[in-house]
């Protein structure tokens, strides 16, 4: 019987990501080497790997080629990678999209949405910028998210550790804190 490339079924849902082994046979799925332990998936949460947190939106092009454009600065601070894929949150409106990243001149202050998302933001929109890693259970527990703190034109004004937290003197609240508490 013919051996194949070992191939892996990955099943997302509900944040979580499952890699589930595949048989190296073509047909038949091998046994587990233990008969009394059977094959586990390994288990991946997408998580927050870093936010551009509050950045005003300076340009919105619909006649352009898809994608956010931010300032490389913020990228770089942030670790966010070109061709990244991002979300993008708006503060003002509510909306909600996925994007991929192009970086755009640092120091420029630029956050642009560009193609058919800037139908979902206008300059001067807050907006937070937002990419996920995929990690194990146990790497979640060590994993510490970057957030870049910026002002309205789009500088750096402080770095966190922490998703819930917010930008001194900004007058937002922390995410975490109960209402009424």
């Amino acid at each position: 019987m013919p051996l194949l490339l070992r191939i892996s079924l990955i099943i997302r849902g509900c944040g979580h990501v499952f890699v589930v082994p595949r048989s190296t046979t073509s047909r038949h799925r091998d046994p587990p080497p233990d008969q009394t332990q059977p094959r586990r998936a390994t288990v991946h949460f997408e998580t927050l790997k870093a936010k551009i947190h509050r950045a005003t939106v300076t340009q919105s092009r619909l006649n352009y080629v898809g994608s956010i454009t931010i300032d490389l600065d913020l990228t770089e601070a942030a670790g966010i990678r070109r061709h990244e894929k991002v979300d993008l949150v708006n503060v003002t409106n509510g909306a909600r999209l996925s994007t991929y990243v192009i970086e755009g001149p640092g120091g420029s202050g630029v956050i642009g949405v560009n193609g058919p998302s800037a139908r979902q933001a206008q300059v001067g929109d807050l907006v937070l910028i937002v990419s996920y890693a995929s990690v194990t259970p146990q790497e979640a527990d060590e994993f510490e998210p970057k957030v870049v703190f910026v002002d309205g034109k789009n500088k750096i004004t402080g770095f966190g550790g922490d998703a819930a937290e917010v930008p001194p003197g900004s007058g937002l609240i922390r995410g975490d804190q109960v209402a009424g508490a």
